[in-house]
Parts: structure tokens; C-alpha cells; sequence
């Protein structure tokens, strides 16, 4: 319904008006939702990061992502 892409426009948004100059996200490469989510916001890639999920112990790769905000 579009409701995650809204949210975080509204958190880019608020964090802008409230002197942030950068916005950082990060999600799971294979959570392509959230991927097109921060995309849509105008996110740019930064990297990658190996990681351990703590619950299950099994590997994953978390993609970190930022967004310029204008003054």
C-alpha cells in the first residue's frame, strides 16, 4: 500500500527539519521490499556488511544505504 515508502519520507522529512545534514538505513540484501522502500526515498548505496543473526546464528548480508538531506 506504500505506507513503509510514506513513513520514511515522513522520518527524512523530520529529521531534516531538525538539522540532520545525512539519513542512514540499512537492510537484509534479501528483503527487496525494503531495498525498493529506501530506493524510492532516494537513497543511495554505501556498502555491505557480514553479519550473524544472534537468534539463529546463521550468516546474512545487511546493505547500507544514505540519503543527503538539503539544508
Amino acid at each position: 500500500n506504500g505506507y513503509a515508502t510514506e513513513i520514511l519520507a515522513a522520518l527524512v522529512d523530520e529529521a531534516g527539519r531538525n538539522g540532520a545534514r545525512q539519513f542512514q538505513s540499512s537492510c537484509r540484501t534479501e528483503n527487496g521490499a525494503s531495498h525498493r522502500v529506501q530506493e524510492k526515498c532516494g537513497f543511495q548505496f554505501s556498502h555491505f556488511e557480514a553479519c550473524i543473526d544472534p537468534r539463529t546464528e546463521k550468516p546474512y548480508v545487511l546493505e547500507h544505504n544514505y540519503l543527503l538531506l538539503t539544508m
